[in-house]
């Protein structure tokens, strides 16, 4: 018998509209998620000095102190540049770090394209680059 409760998935979107090309909006997220993490987001008892994600399947989310102390609050478990990123989201709804992997959540970024030229019709859906 499972000591684990059965919980209903539960999906929570968010969007940002960028005007830049599918490649530089990708660059920017994964290569300069420093800038786009907001630093009063953390689970670290000190200042933030930098939030870092490693840009390769198996690679870390994390915040680094002022102090040296790191926060690993996450892995990457997709890394399909320019289209997609998946990454766990390993804390728990009590704002603690979540040493359980089954209990962990996953994060799906998606770029979504969507047309807003002069002829653009404003109901048409988004079109998903993903696989």
């Amino acid at each position: 018998m499972s000591s684990h409760t059965q919980v209903p998935l539960t999906t929570a979107r968010s969007a940002i509209v960028v005007e830049a090309p599918i490649e530089t909006a990708f660059e920017v997220f994964t290569g300069q998620f420093d800038r786009v993490k907001p630093r009063d987001h953390s689970l670290l008892s000190v200042e933030v000095a930098e939030s870092v994600l490693e840009r390769h399947v198996g690679g870390a989310l994390y915040d680094r102190g002022v102090d040296g102390s790191e926060c690993r609050w996450g892995r990457v478990l997709a890394y399909e540049p320019p289209e997609r990123l998946v990454f766990s989201w390993d804390i728990s709804p009590q704002w603690q770090i979540e040493t359980d992997l089954e209990n962990t959540s996953e994060v799906e970024d998606l770029v979504v394209l969507r047309y807003f030229g002069p002829d653009a019709n404003p109901d048409a859906p988004a079109v998903r680059a993903h696989k």
